[in-house]
């Protein structure tokens, strides 16, 4: 992936987009649901296959994550963009699971003071 000394989100998103993880994910209780093919995921059915952390140090502070999300039993791939505080209020405990057991065993991708 060629980005800028400092990727943004956009980057990344187009950089994933590009390597097939196409569809959006976003939170429904406790699972992972699509609006483009209107399916739903439970942990067990999907991986996380990329995390990449965002900061901005600047006025107008934010966090966000942006996961790379892998149904291989349905042969689909998606993305799912968070903000940190989001992640901290209202993640359900499963998909938190989900999270620790990624970052327990990856490495991620921090990416501070992003515009």
């Amino acid at each position: 992936m060629e980005l800028s000394t400092r990727p943004n989100i956009v980057d990344i998103v187009i950089d994933l987009h590009s390597r097939g993880f196409t569809f959006d994910y976003g939170l429904s209780q406790n699972e992972l649901f699509c609006s483009q093919n209107k399916s739903r995921l439970k942990a067990s059915e999907f991986d996380i296959r990329e995390m990449y952390y965002f900061r901005s140090d600047t006025e107008h502070f934010y966090e966000k994550m942006v996961y790379a999300i892998d149904a291989p039993d349905y042969y689909i791939k998606g993305i799912l963009v968070i903000s940190e505080k989001m992640h901290k209020c209202i993640f359900p405990e499963i998909i938190q699971n989900k999270l620790q057991e990624y970052v327990s065993k990856k490495r991620i991708m921090f990416i501070n003071d992003i515009l």
